[in-house]
């Protein structure tokens, strides 16, 4: 009351119970009244229901709770789904060098496989050659 006699607007809010039990959200202006002069001689009070708009805000505040709640949940989920594709990248990139790994091996094994071969059949033919020209015995 002394900050409107002091000449300031003064707003607040009060819950209120009908006559039905019913609860109801109020806004109470004091709003100053001035003479010519300047003083104050007294204030309007004006009291309006501002229940809708305290419901509303706070089905608002409910529905925001609900979006934060649901985007901390997949990202979660995203983050779990990341690291499981990175687990399965590097798994799959272990596997490609392993595989590339054995078919060198492979590779060199045939190379060695193919020169022992080449060797064998040298020394086969080399060994047919030295009997058919072996001179003869005596």
């Amino acid at each position: 009351m002394l900050e409107v006699l002091a000449g300031h607007s003064v707003n607040f809010e009060f819950e209120e119970t009908g006559e039905q039990g019913q609860v109801r959200f109020m806004l109470r202006s004091y709003v100053p009244n001035f003479d010519e002069r300047g003083d104050v001689v007294g204030f309007f009070v004006l009291i309006r229901d501002i229940t809708e708009r305290r419901k509303t805000a706070f089905a608002l505040e409910q529905a925001y709770d609900d979006l934060e709640h649901r985007i901390k949940e997949r990202t979660s989920a995203l983050t779990d789904a990341n690291s499981q594709l990175r687990q399965e990248i590097s798994e799959r990139a272990s596997a490609e060098a392993r595989l590339q790994e054995a078919k060198l091996e492979a590779e060199q094994a045939n190379l060695s496989k193919t020169k022992f071969l080449a060797a064998v059949s040298m020394i086969c033919c080399n060994l047919s050659m030295l009997r058919d020209c072996s001179p003869a015995p005596c």
